[in-house]
């Protein structure tokens, strides 16, 4: 039985470390795409709005072609959006559900001697707020790394558009 436990946990941490590198993928994905459009916003509103061509490589673009372009880039960030989002969603509820698992679990391995001498809040606490903060940390770092990497393919875009 230890060897098919054992087997279980390292597939689970195998998928969940491509779990969180698909996430990673895909926050990249969706800060280029971001970048990408708030380079290209300006040269694209010029040329609907004045209808004449900019310098470099958008000079030979139409205003119907600019519009379409706009249209490709918003739909293409609203699906990496929407992607991103459920794999994020994913990816928090598998780790708060492992969290609370583990936490029902140590309980249940734990010296029972001492369990018994807590206070029932204490243990309560253990099983639903500690794993609730660790949950929000976790949010946290996700968002704080999708917004570093928005910083920077801003930054990379506005240097090479």
């Amino acid at each position: 039985m230890t060897r098919v436990g054992d087997y279980y946990r390292e597939a689970e941490a195998a998928t969940s470390r491509r779990h969180v590198g698909m996430v990673m993928m895909q926050e990249l994905g969706l800060a280029l795409v971001e970048a990408v459009g708030l380079g290209l916003l300006a040269p694209l509103a010029k040329i609907v709005l004045d209808g004449s061509p900019t310098s470099g490589f958008l000079a030979h673009v139409s205003s119907t072609e600019a519009v379409a372009i706009g249209a490709a880039l918003v739909l293409a960030r609203v699906l990496l959006q929407w992607v991103t989002t459920v794999s994020t969603a994913s990816l928090r509820l598998r780790t708060s559900e492992h969290l609370r698992l583990s936490t029902v679990g140590a309980v249940l391995n734990a010296d029972w001697s001492y369990v018994v001498g807590q206070r029932r809040s204490a243990v309560v606490q253990a099983l639903t707020t500690q794993a609730d903060r660790a949950e929000s940390a976790i949010a946290a770092l996700i968002q704080s790394t999708t917004d570093g990497l928005v910083a920077i393919a801003t930054l990379i875009a506005g240097v090479v558009v």
